[in-house]
């Protein structure tokens, strides 16, 4: 009896896991297909990271490619932003310390890559001679 009492009580427990872990999703992203939109918005600067890794003078063409990660970088991070003022909005504009500094960091973020020379240097593609 003690071993069914014992997997009785760990199913019942993973269960109110689970039901709390669903309740955290819909505070976080209300609308359950942002979360995939969210997830998707990653891939570019995953890929960019990768991309960045395997740059050298004799690969043209990703250098190519890679010259192209500041204005991606720039769109996903707009995007994430309107993101974040889509669940303000979801939220009817009650205030919520998640997307207030959420919403602050994706600001200054784009900001700093709009005018950072070193984003500029980072992605700058030379010419081929």
């Amino acid at each position: 009896m003690g071993i069914f009492s014992e997997s009785l009580g760990g199913v019942c427990r993973r269960r109110r896991e689970r039901e709390s872990g669903s309740k955290i999703l819909e505070i976080v992203y209300p609308d359950h297909s942002m979360l995939y939109l969210g997830l998707a918005m990653g891939v570019p600067s995953i890929a960019l990271m990768w991309l960045i890794s395997l740059r050298n003078p004799e690969r043209a063409w990703l250098n190519r490619i890679v010259a192209w990660g500041k204005p991606v970088t720039i769109l996903t991070a707009a995007g994430q932003l309107a993101q974040t003022l889509y669940h303000i909005y979801l939220q009817n504009g009650v205030f919520s310390w998640t997307n207030g500094l959420t919403s602050v960091a994706l600001l200054w973020f784009t900001l700093y890559l709009v005018n950072s020379k070193s984003v500029a240097d980072c992605f700058y593609n030379p010419p081929e001679t």
